[in-house]
């Protein structure tokens, strides 16, 4: 019998090339939106990638990868306690799905 799968979850954030900026076109958000304009700063997501081990009977590991869906559109120089927190979210939704796979169904 193997051993019990191994997990690292950290956080990845990536630009978000598709995001919607039109929030800096409102009325006292000038400053900001020259910045983004210059490029002082980008929008982003941000997601927890879990990285697991599976450990099989004749000694070979099999190596997964999965991803929270992630948030998106975050000010790229957001202070890093928000980050931190919007990464214990989606850490959280990759532990609830781990939790979740104690049961399962083999579709065809």
């Amino acid at each position: 019998m193997a051993g019990k799968a191994r997990v690292r979850i950290y956080p990845e954030q990536v630009p978000d090339h598709d995001a919607e900026a039109s929030y800096l076109l409102q009325e006292g958000f000038e400053k900001r939106l020259a910045e983004y304009l210059r490029g002082d700063f980008g929008l982003c997501g941000v997601r927890a990638v879990a990285e697991i081990e599976f450990p099989s009977s004749d000694d070979w590991v099999i190596v997964g990868r999965l991803e929270s869906p992630g948030v998106w559109g975050i000010e790229d120089d957001s202070v890093r306690d928000y980050l931190a927190e919007v990464f214990e979210a989606e850490k959280a939704i990759l532990l609830e799905l781990f939790a979740s796979l104690c049961e399962f169904e083999l579709v065809p």
